[in-house]
């Protein structure tokens, strides 16, 4: 599946890309699904910047999903590779649960529009791989595949989106 959203941050390129990628655990208060996020590595390799960070959220978990994934695997950790010559990051999320089935990971381009605004184009992929999950009856599995896709992708998606928009009125604060 695919992901895939365009938001205009009406700031500088430069103060939204370094805005988002050193501030982002002070966004993530206003994201009113994520329980909490943390830095768990920063590391600078010439210009570019390397982070790991671990997010926990809080959502209903589908049925059909509920022997695989439980509440407390509401968590991802996320590899992010900041590269500021090309004003992009890229990016993967490794999923608490299914680690080996789900794949989730794209890049984010900051695309100055003026001096006073920036389009944040959010592009990514999320794959998960159903077949021969232990317990799951064959016929079943093509119909869990999906369920389990949209679950990750909504419980994904909206946050990176409401984190483009908690960046908008980080900003608008003045903060």
């Amino acid at each position: 599946m695919e992901i895939h959203n365009d938001t205009v941050i009406t700031h500088p390129r430069e103060l939204v890309y370094r805005t988002y990628r050193d501030r982002l655990p002070e966004l993530v208060e206003m994201l009113d699904n994520i329980e909490s996020m943390q830095e768990l590595e920063r590391r600078e390799e010439g210009d570019i910047t390397h982070l790991l960070n671990e997010w926990k959220a809080e959502g209903e978990i589908p049925g059909i999903a509920q022997r695989w994934i439980t509440p407390d695997m509401l968590r991802w950790k996320d590899y992010a590779s900041w590269h500021p010559q090309t004003w992009t990051v890229n990016w993967r999320f490794e999923m608490a649960f299914m680690k080996d089935r789900v794949t989730v990971g794209g890049t984010n381009r900051f695309v100055e529009l003026g001096p006073r605004s920036t389009r944040l184009e959010l592009r990514g992929e999320l794959k998960i791989d159903t077949a021969g999950l232990p317990g799951l009856p064959r016929i079943l599995s093509k119909r869990a595949g999906p369920v389990v896709e949209r679950f990750v992708l909504a419980l994904v998606q909206p946050n990176l989106v409401k984190t483009a928009h908690a960046l908008q009125r980080f900003l608008d604060e003045g903060r």
